[in-house]
């Protein structure tokens, strides 16, 4: 059986900046495209997909 699962952007539940939050140095907030590690998420494609070709 398939199923779906769904990622919630953090800003649909974190409606303010937290103080004293711990932060990424500046470099790897730019790579990571967050300056706080609570709200990284990275994209895991899902590989059966792919290579399923369907």
């Amino acid at each position: 059986m398939m199923y779906r699962s769904y990622v919630v952007p953090p800003n649909q539940y974190i409606t303010f900046q937290p103080m004293n939050w711990p932060q990424f140095s500046l470099q790897e907030a730019l790579t990571r495209g967050t300056l706080w590690p609570h709200l990284f998420s990275p994209y895991n494609p899902n590989r059966s997909e792919q290579e399923g070709g369907a």
